[in-house]
């Protein structure tokens, strides 16, 4: 996978300076850590193109295998097709034959003010987003579904007005956390609970060490991150 990118590198920037606020330091690029930010997120899914044959993200995979597929960069929204006839729509058979040839599912869904995305799709209005579907009012994301009003998120399934997250899911009002799970604060808050609890038991530093042994050894047990 190619990581020279100007949005990776963005991305990858602001991931190191969310472990130095959160962590304490730094502890490698984001894309070593791949794989444990992305198992929360739906399978990331993608296809080629059947006009160009370039890549097509979608957020999921429930796709029929043999489906024509299209970027949302190709579409011609100015095209326009004969009507259908009185036979064409008698019945369902009928109906599916006469469009199969103009029908494709669509992928690499970007619009309104958005810029700098790379392997996304279902983005409105966002910047620097990097292998994350369905997010919006959003920048520097990575790894990340569902997400609204967020800024500096990895590896983060659904979450709203956030910012400085490292893998967790269902929060809002939230910032500067690790690993939280279905937590919201009030809007004036910095710190949220879970993190606070996390703090006081151990520093940022030592916990994600430990955590990150844990999972190394479950890895090598399982083969598996999750």
């Amino acid at each position: 996978m190619d990581f020279s990118g100007d949005t990776y590198q963005k991305v990858n920037r602001e991931w190191l300076a969310n472990c130095r606020i959160i962590l304490g330091r730094e502890i490698g690029g984001l894309s070593e850590y791949s794989k444990w930010l992305s198992s929360l997120s739906d399978r990331f899914f993608t296809r080629k193109s059947s006009l160009s044959g370039k890549e097509v993200v979608f957020g999921n995979d429930a796709y029929c295998p043999g489906a024509k597929i299209i970027s949302f960069d190709e579409v011609d929204f100015t095209r326009r097709f004969e009507p259908l006839s009185i036979n064409d729509t008698k019945d369902i058979d009928s109906l599916l034959s006469a469009v199969h040839e103009r029908a494709f599912y669509c992928g690499n869904i970007i619009i309104g003010n958005s810029r700098f995305i790379e392997s996304g799709s279902g983005v409105t209005d966002s910047f620097y987003v990097y292998r994350s579907t369905k997010i919006s009012g959003s920048k520097n994301v990575a790894y990340s579904q569902y997400l609204r009003l967020c800024e500096n998120m990895f590896g983060v399934n659904e979450a709203g007005s956030s910012k400085f997250c490292i893998r967790g899911a269902a929060h809002y009002f939230n910032q500067r956390s690790l690993e939280l799970w279905a937590g919201a604060t009030a809007p004036t808050a910095t710190i949220p609970m879970a993190w606070m609890t996390a703090r006081t038991a151990c520093s940022a530093s030592t916990w994600w060490e430990s955590r990150m042994q844990s999972a190394t050894a479950s890895s090598q047990k399982t083969n598996t991150w999750r």
